[in-house]
């Protein structure tokens, strides 16, 4: 393996007994080296996950693709528990090993050890080559999701860990109430103490303002903040920047006034664009350090210049060339571009891990600064360990799709258990050490 300091990197391990092994497990031996002039020598970290298979019934097509492989397909990712390795079947292994910002560069040597019912089967060497560089500390491509929080310290750690660096909705909203003289009362207490969590203690980048959306697609809200105003009303205004003012003092107050990302629209229709731009502008006004953003299919030079970020849908990397000379205008005119990712996900498409992995490449490449997740796990009534979610309808959908976490398969204790990674996920998560390089 060749690896920079700071860095993960996967690869399988697959093991095809000729006859069943019980309590199989995985150790790892670590050579240090002799030439670190007497200063203690740094070891690479070693660990393994087991890969859990999920029975495909059909093929898949959306947006242009199609995914064919059928029967069982190996994703979820299960823990280092001991298991039964069957006979003639490979038992397949997600060995990681990862390297500290302290390892000395240069080669060190390592060995795989195969165990089963505590007797040592096989021992396999690695061979690592530390290259004296270093990947920052954090990933550089935001990354946000909007689904498996439940507003909980375990949830937005379980996230954290796993590679996301901003919340959609993250704490309780503020609580509201306007009072008859038309005066907006906002309370920040239990607000600011999820905020602390999800800056001060777990490390976030960003959270989205609440409300999350004002609208989505041809849709307006109804009530805003639920107070029964329709936004863009002519009552929804003077309540509008009475809120924005009240949010902007209290990031400020608090040392997190860049740390907000206005994400006021979800696919929305040019219809509504010049309420956009209005809407944008009068945010700005009252809380300029606020990044306000939106995904929508249509771009214009007026609507570019009223915001700070646009998230671009993409699907499956069906992007036109034509549209690229139009990124690279906005992009030098100020806005930042997020990706709106819905359609990577297919688990039968044979290229699924490796355009997962390929992805944030892609997106350092045209300067793309953050990728919005459309969704990360599946929540319907299907457990999706024994029948996989189809997502769309029955003669055209995507097996997978909003199913890169997997659910706790015996869930013991209430609250938020953490939820199983995925292959698919893992590729995504490594695509992220090369978007750090390329950028």
């Amino acid at each position: 393996l060749s690896m920079a300091r700071n860095e993960t990197e996967p690869f399988f391990l697959v093991l095809r007994p000729s006859a069943e092994l019980k309590n199989v497990t995985i150790s790892f031996d670590w050579t240090p080296k002799s030439d670190t002039g007497g200063r203690p020598s740094a070891e690479p970290t070693w660990s393994y996950r087991r890969v859990a298979e999920v029975p495909v019934k059909g093929i898949s097509r959306w947006y242009g693709l199609a995914g064919f492989e059928t029967g069982t397909i190996p994703d979820p990712l299960l823990s280092n528990e001991a298991f039964t390795a069957p006979a003639d079947l490979n038992s397949v292994l997600l060995v990681e090993a990862r390297t500290s910002f302290n390892i000395e560069p240069g080669l060190s040597s390592s060995s795989i050890r195969v165990h089963a019912d505590g007797t040592l089967l096989a021992s396999i060497p690695v061979e690592v080559n530390t290259w004296d560089i270093a990947l920052p500390s954090k990933p550089m491509l935001q990354t946000l999701t909007h689904n498996l929080e439940d507003r909980s310290r375990a949830s937005w750690s379980f996230l954290h860990e796993a590679g996301f660096t901003a919340l959609k909705y993250g704490p309780d909203a503020p609580a509201v109430r306007l009072d008859k003289t038309g005066e907006l009362h906002v309370d920040f207490t239990e607000y600011k103490k999820g905020l602390d969590v999800v800056f001060d203690e777990l490390g976030y980048d960003y959270v989205l303002l609440p409300p999350s959306l004002l609208g989505y697609i041809s849709h307006v809200s109804k009530s805003y903040l639920g107070l029964g105003l329709s936004v863009g009303s002519e009552k929804f205004w003077p309540v509008f920047d009475q809120y924005m003012k009240k949010l902007g003092d209290f990031y400020r107050t608090n040392g997190w006034k860049d740390k907000v990302v206005f994400y006021m629209f979800d696919e929305v229709n040019e219809e509504h664009h010049e309420l956009v731009i209005k809407l944008a502008k009068r945010a700005k006004l009252h809380y300029p350090e606020v990044t306000v953003m939106i995904s929508t299919h249509v771009m214009s030079d007026e609507l570019a210049a009223a915001l700070d970020a646009w998230c671009v849908p993409w699907h499956f990397f069906a992007t036109q060339p034509e549209h690229i000379p139009n990124w690279r205008k906005w992009q030098r005119g100020g806005l930042e571009l997020w990706a709106y990712m819905n359609s990577l996900y297919t688990l039968n498409t044979a290229a699924s891990l490796g355009a997962n992995r390929f992805y944030p490449s892609v997106l350092a490449k045209y300067g793309y600064k953050g990728n919005f997740w459309w969704g990360i796990a599946y929540n319907g009534e299907k457990d999706p360990w024994t029948e996989l979610h189809r997502h769309g309808n029955q003669k055209q959908g995507m097996y997978g799709n909003g199913l890169l976490f997997y659910p706790p398969r015996k869930k013991r204790i209430s609250g938020f258990v953490p939820w199983h990674a995925s292959l698919r996920w893992e590729s995504y998560r490594q695509g992220l050490d090369e978007y750090a390089l390329m950028a």
